[in-house]
């Protein structure tokens, strides 16, 4: 029977009461009521008194494994439930203030009902009964109930043999015939704990995890006598003690343990505390197993240093010893070791860091060990800061090395290394010109070494920011410097290196440039050299041929003047003026000694008539034919670029005077046969002669400056890096560059400033409308064509080889398209079908015919002229036809240019685009327009030059919203890419990826 007894003999609980009474809910007092009426309060301790400073209850509730904890201070009147209700009072207090108020009103203090008996419920509680057997605790849970007086004794105790979730869950569900039990969170946790690590002979580890489960829990007895756990382990205790000259480390127990059990467990004092379990290692146990472990004197650093140490964060450690040395921590450092190495040609920094300790300077019994704390602190650092760590070794190249040095300076370095990447001052370039030209010297501002200038000019090409000096060390590059002058520079060093010669004068006016931008002298050779090239008409005039038959005109003159001028200085010359201003006379009156004369096969007879009637006293030589013969006693030998690669072997026998080519375009490209066949000509004058040097690419203009003088615009692929490339993205500069580069040795007048007395020039663009049926066949190959462009140029993209070419293929159907359907391939069999552009020919034509005028008819394809020249007998129109099949060119174009000629002369672009005079035309008719704008020049300019007495009227016809339109707006851009480096020019750069598809919109 539980009882409560009060101090003063009367009952006190009734305020207690009140007042919770009072800060309920009515709603949850009645459910208090309800609880108190099924018999769920029950007492959690056998006697309660007024005097006791805390009750504790538990509360059941229905369906619920748990049972709820509700803690009492009656004289504090304060309450607590582990429900964590939301109200002040939850329905749990108010059971526990009810069922107290109706156990205290059955009597008066003396002695009163327990509340089972209260409510006539019987309720059960677990008790936790420890034991000891044969040295160890063995733990029991007894399930006890209690109310009702006729309860037999085996019905009120009883074993808990099975685990408490299996048994609460039984009850539930009526497997088992027993009382309801109150079981609560903490029950739970030490069934968990029991049914991990079973219930009989529990180790270390799960004593601590029992007792920590167990801390709170109420019930607790030791062979029938209360008692209580601790959560808290109790720590292993190991000492050491002298022994002899030694030491010896050995376990001890704690003075205040009464009991130990063999299985992890001690009693102090009334509480069960578990004994730690520290995760020791093998050595560790074999240290402490018996009498523990005896160390000699000459052991003792190890105890101190690493024993000792290791046991101390994980056990505890008394030291008994009267003369155990200490150990002192000093404060460590990390230098970095530094050495250097090579790798081929290239510097290596290998760094490996390690740590330093300062020397002992306090006792001599002290032994010196590192605090562990700042090694961490400084292993930390040196990971954040340079990405390293103690003993590990790791290697920089080249200016990385010296980044290192300069991110390492804060850490004490050592080594051969330190010197070998040192940086020194900045590099100071200056220009020393000699006999042999010129040289560039990088020398350091601290005059501690100087850099080799091919070094530091790769440095910079690879965006580095250091170089090596030739003494040891590195120095900054002097980026600005570089910025400005390093691909001028370069150029004129890679000329030197390939030719291993005196610097040729044409590289002169570039030398006296950068002495003149960086405020160096250079000698007054180099100024008057500089002020002739830059000022043709303060050239003195030269003394003409004597045999020289032939009117100049002024500008001839002052050309002649440049080309001797030129000649006289060994440099070489590109007479590049308008076609038809008798650039083939200017240079028979320049060329001296014996010379070689390179032309197109169509123009050869051409310049053995201007040989025979300007300079008749020249002895020459044509070498072409399959009869050809070699005449070594002749002034100037005739040949074509043909045999020039064919016979490329006996011409670089001999050892020229002059060498000149005539429409020079020719070996535009560099890889070439022909082009590489010329560039090895020997010869003291090189003259090439062209009105377009510009036609495709800006590569074409490398290609023949590199014949003209060689190495003045630096190799193909600097050229390509430092011009062509960067003019192709619009970089302005560049083309300003390249321009003042050849300048001085490009000569180029256009008829409209020269040639005063040349007649107009007049460009229109006649547009046709195509037919339904000519329109429909165009959209079709539109359609296809855009998809199949697309691929190709993808295809290009990953380097498939011959796309872009495909790719011209495609465009070139659409093209013939708009010139007429027959044209297109798969459909020659409608080579009657009527075209809107022949129809619209015919119409203009026949107006020209009829006031007088002779035309030029051109196309690029002989297969168009095959379908205009029917059309010109069904009207009559009078007309001759030149392409590549006609045998007599010359008799042919005499015939046109005979006063009684035809109106018409059919001619292909290929076969009379160059070389031949046909000013006895005034109209031309261009048929098919070519993105390639220099090609129709050439073409028109066969009637517009000098001689042509009539305005010349140029028809551009173009079929209307097709590809030819864009083809005219190409033909503006190309144009003006040519004007930045000549002041009025073809074309240049060739067809890209954004025009080819421009051409579809």
């Amino acid at each position: 029977m539980t009882q409560v007894r009060s101090k003063g003999g009367s009952p006190s609980i009734s305020p207690f009461f009140n007042k919770v009474q009072k800060a309920c809910l009515p709603g949850i007092w009645s459910q208090g009521v309800s609880f108190v009426r099924v018999g769920a309060v029950i007492q959690d301790s056998p006697l309660l008194t007024l005097e006791m400073d805390e009750w504790v209850f538990r509360v059941r509730v229905a369906d619920k494994p748990v049972s709820h904890k509700v803690t009492l201070w009656p004289e504090d009147e304060d309450w607590f439930c582990d429900c964590q209700g939301r109200n002040e009072v939850c329905s749990h207090v108010a059971a526990v203030l009810i069922a107290l108020k109706a156990g205290i009103s059955q009597g008066t203090c003396a002695e009163v009902p327990s509340l089972a008996e209260t409510s006539k419920a019987v309720s059960g509680q677990l008790n936790y009964r420890f034991a000891r057997k044969d040295g160890k605790l063995v733990l029991e849970r007894w399930l006890v109930f209690r109310a009702r007086e006729n309860l037999q004794q085996s019905q009120k105790e009883q074993l808990l043999t099975e685990t408490l979730v299996s048994f609460v869950g039984g009850v539930g569900s009526g497997r088992i015939q027993a009382p309801t039990l109150a079981v609560t969170r903490e029950d739970y946790g030490v069934d968990l704990v029991l049914n991990e690590n079973g219930k009989q002979d529990l180790d270390p580890l799960a004593w601590i995890a029992l007792f920590k489960a167990m801390a709170s829990c109420s019930h607790l007895f030791l062979d029938g006598e209360p008692v209580s756990v601790s959560s808290k382990p109790l720590r292993i205790r190991v000492a050491v003690s002298d022994e002899g000259t030694g030491f010896r480390l050995k376990q001890v127990d704690e003075p205040w343990v009464s009991e130990a059990f063999t299985n992890g467990v001690v009693l102090c004092a009334g509480v069960l505390r578990a004994l730690e379990a520290p995760l020791l290692s093998p050595e560790e146990k074999r240290i402490l197993l018996g009498k523990g472990t005896y160390y000699s004197d000459s052991n003792v650093k190890y105890l101190v240093t690493e024993i000792l140490p290791r046991l101390e964060k994980k056990i505890s450690i008394q030291i008994l010893s009267q003369r155990l040395p200490q150990a002192r921590r000093v404060v460590p450092q990390i230098v970095l070791q530094l050495e250097k190495s090579l790798k081929g040609d290239l510097e290596v920094l290998t760094v490996i860091p390690a740590f330093k300790y300062p020397v002992s300077q306090g006792s001599t019994t002290d032994i010196l060990v590192s605090d562990p704390e700042e090694e961490k602190r400084l292993i930390r650092k040196l990971q954040m800061d340079l990405q390293l760590s103690p003993g590990q070794k790791a290697k920089f190249e080249g200016e990385l090395g010296v980044d290192f040095l300069l991110r390492a300076q804060e850490w004490e370095l050592s080594g051969t290394g330190l010197p070998a990447f040192s940086l020194h001052g900045e590099l100071n370039p200056k220009i020393e010109i000699n006999s042999d030209g010129f040289r560039i010297q990088f020398g350091s501002s601290r005059g501690e070494g100087a850099a080799d200038p091919d070094q530091v000019f790769r440095a910079w090409r690879e965006n580095k920011n250091y170089v090596s000096l030739l003494g040891g060390g590195w120095a900054p590059l002097p980026k600005d410097w570089l910025t400005r002058y390093a691909e001028r520079v370069e150029e004129l060093l890679a000329f030197k290196s390939v030719s291993q010669a005196v610097l040729p004068p044409y590289l002169i006016p570039e030398v006296a440039q950068l002495c003149r931008e960086m405020g160096q002298v250079y000698p007054d050779t180099y100024k008057k050299l500089e002020e002739q090239l830059n000022h043709v008409d303060g050239i003195s005039e030269a003394e003409l041929p004597v045999d020289l038959k032939a009117t100049l005109r002024p500008y001839q003159r002052q050309g002649i003047n440049w080309l001797c001028f030129l000649r006289a200085g060994n440099m070489g010359a590109m007479l590049a003026d308008d076609m038809g201003l008798g650039k083939t006379l200017q240079a028979l009156c320049a060329i001296r000694g014996r010379t070689l004369i390179v032309c197109p096969t169509s123009v050869l007879f051409s310049w053995s008539q201007q040989i025979e009637q300007f300079r008749p006293g020249l002895s020459y030589s044509v070498y072409y034919g399959n009869q050809r013969q070699w005449n070594s006693a002749v002034q100037v030998t005739l040949t074509s670029y043909g045999l020039m690669r064919m016979d490329r072997d006996l011409l670089n026998r001999q050892k020229w005077d002059t060498v000149v080519l005539d429409e020079a375009q020719v070996i535009r490209n560099p890889e070439s046969q022909v082009t590489r066949a010329v560039h090895t000509l020997r010869a003291d004058f090189r003259l090439a002669l062209s009105g377009t040097p510009l036609e495709n690419r800006l590569e074409d203009l490398w290609s023949q400056f590199q014949f003209v003088n060689p190495g003045l615009l630096g190799t193909l692929e600097g050229f390509q890096e430092r011009y062509a490339n960067p003019m192709s993205r619009g970089d302005q500069k560049a083309g300003q560059r390249l321009r003042a580069k050849v300048k001085p040795f490009i000569l180029r007048r256009l008829k409209r400033d020269v040639a005063i007395d040349l007649p107009s020039r007049t460009e229109i663009v006649l547009e046709c409308e195509l037919s339904a049926e000519e329109r429909e066949i165009y959209n079709a190959l539109l359609v296809s064509t855009r998809q199949e462009v697309l691929e190709k140029l993808e295809g290009a993209g990953k380097g498939q080889g011959g796309s872009i070419f495909a790719v011209l293929e495609l465009l070139l159907r659409l093209r013939q398209a708009c010139c007429h359907v027959a044209l297109v391939p798969g459909t020659m069999g409608q080579k009657t079908a009527p075209s809107s552009k022949i129809e619209l020919l015919l119409q203009t034509l026949t107006d020209s015919i009829a006031c007088g005028h002779r035309s030029l008819v051109f196309s690029q394809w002989t297969s168009y002229l095959d379908l205009i020249e029917p059309q010109f007998i069904a009207r009559g129109i009078s007309f001759l036809r030149l392409d590549g099949s006609t045998q007599n060119r010359e008799q042919v174009v005499a015939q046109f240019q005979g006063v009684t000629g035809p109106s018409v002369f059919l001619i292909s672009l290929k076969a009379g685009g160059i070389g031949i005079t046909l000013t006895a035309a005034d109209h031309i008719f261009l048929m098919d327009p070519w993105w390639n704008p220099a090609v129709e020049d050439q073409a028109a300019d066969r009637a517009h030059r000098i001689g042509q007495t009539n305005p010349v009227l140029i028809h551009r016809l173009v079929a209307r919203e097709t590809i030819e339109e864009r083809i005219l707006d190409l033909q503006k851009s190309k144009r003006a890419t040519a004007a930045s480096v000549l002041e009025e020019a073809g074309s240049a750069a060739s067809l890209t990826r954004e025009d080819l598809l421009a051409l579809l919109n």
